[in-house]
């Protein structure tokens, strides 16, 4: 059986979009060669606006712990940025 909880989502609701945001979280940090969470919230922003431009449906983030910051960061970042 299938155990990736978003997939059951996608299958339960057609109607919907459902992706997955993926990092690593030992790429995020303050030093040398890292990501910070800063970045990766960009990123995802960069996503999620280009998400939207192209007619997307709405989104909802459902996120928890590091992905939790990761999508407060990129929700803040779209804020600021219309």
């Amino acid at each position: 059986a299938n155990s990736f909880w978003p997939d059951w989502i996608g299958n339960d609701h057609r109607d919907i979009c459902v992706w997955t945001y993926c990092y690593n979280a030992k790429m995020i940090g303050c030093t040398r060669n890292r990501i910070g969470l800063t970045k990766h919230g960009e990123m995802l922003a960069d996503e999620i606006e280009h998400e939207l431009r192209m007619g997307s449906k709405p989104i909802l983030l459902a996120a928890h712990s590091m992905g939790g910051l990761i999508g407060m960061t990129a929700t803040r970042a779209c804020y600021q940025r219309s």
